[in-house]
C-alpha cells in the first residue's frame, strides 16, 4: 500500500516510522539529476541548512532497507539522548556527527564513515539521487527539494534500477539471489 512517502506530488516526503514516530525522515527521490555534485558541494560549505544525506539512490537496496536505516538512526539518538553509560551503548552511539551522516552509515556496507560517503552517498556519476532530511519542516524540505536540478519520482521507485547498476549493488552488498 502507497503512503505519502510515494507520492512525487506529496510536499512533506515523510517516511513512516512506526517504532519512532517522533523521529522524522523526508524523502524524495530523483532521476535526471544534473547538479548532484554542486549539491554535495553546497552541503559540505554549509549553503543548505539542515541536517541532510544526498545518497545515491542506485545504491540503496530498497525502501524497506531505507525505512530500517532510519530507525537504527532513531535508535542511536535516543540512547544518546538517555545518557546511558558509555560502556553499555558503545557499540549503538550514533556514529557521524549529523544523524544525516548516520544514515548514510547505516545504508553503507562499509565499516568506516569516509567509506560509507563513497559507498552510497552522491558523487559526480550519480543521475538517481535520493534526498533525506532528517527534523526539518515541510518548508525547509521543499527548499531543499527545489534545488535538485532533476525529475521527481514516488520513493517506490527506488526498488527499479537499470541492470548495470544492479549488477553493481549485488557486487558491492554481496546480495545472493534471494536477497535481491
Amino acid at each position: 500500500m502507497a503512503d505519502a512517502s510515494d507520492d512525487p506530488t506529496s510536499d512533506d516526503g515523510l517516511l513512516k516510522n512506526e517504532l519512532y514516530p517522533d523521529f522524522q525522515v523526508r524523502c524524495a527521490l530523483f532521476e535526471g539529476v544534473s547538479n548532484a555534485t554542486d549539491l554535495v558541494k553546497q552541503c559540505v560549505k554549509g549553503d543548505i541548512a539542515g541536517d541532510l544525506a544526498l545518497i545515491d539512490a542506485d545504491r540503496v537496496v530498497s525502501t524497506r532497507v531505507l525505512r530500517q536505516a532510519a530507525t537504527n538512526c532513531a535508535r542511536r539518538a535516543e540512547n544518546k539522548a538517555a545518557g546511558r553509560d558509555y560502556a553499555v551503548k558503545s557499540h549503538d552511539l550514533p556514529r557521524g556527527r549529523t544523524t544525516g551522516a548516520d544514515l548514510v552509515y547505516a545504508l553503507a556496507p562499509s565499516t568506516s564513515m569516509g567509506g560509507a560517503f563513497r559507498d552510497v552517498g552522491a558523487s559526480d556519476a550519480t543521475t538517481r539521487l535520493l534526498v533525506c532530511a532528517v527534523a526539518s519542516s515541510v518548508e525547509e524540505f521543499r527548499e531543499l527539494v527545489a534545488r535538485v536540478d532533476g525529475r521527481r519520482v514516488p520513493l517506490s521507485a527506488l526498488d527499479a534500477r537499470s541492470a548495470a547498476a544492479h549488477e553493481v549493488l549485488v557486487k558491492r552488498f554481496g546480495l545472493s539471489a534471494d536477497e535481491h
